[in-house]
């Protein structure tokens, strides 16, 4: 998910590698990636992203616990909060 943030922030900023470019074409920036929808959050550039709940259940026909999707968290629930100013 980094690799592909990095080149989609790049492509935004025309190309340039430039830090405070890419600041900006980041901030506020969703893109997609292996587990879904991510974005960073513009005021501390937190990347969010939605998280699974699962259970180990035993069931029959295999021999290993198997997850169970439980509940799909989205990433503002879960966002941690903002700290700098």
């Amino acid at each position: 998910a980094a690799a592909i943030a990095a080149v989609d922030g790049i492509k935004r900023a025309n190309g340039s590698t430039n830090g405070a470019a890419l600041i900006k074409a980041m901030s506020g920036m969703t893109f997609y990636g292996a587990k879904g929808k991510y974005y960073f959050r513009p005021q501390d550039h937190q990347a969010l992203q939605a998280e699974y709940g699962v259970v180990l259940k035993n069931m029959k026909g295999f021999n290993y616990p198997v997850p169970v999707l439980t509940k799909v968290f989205t990433g503002e629930e879960l966002a941690p909060p903002i700290l700098n100013k």
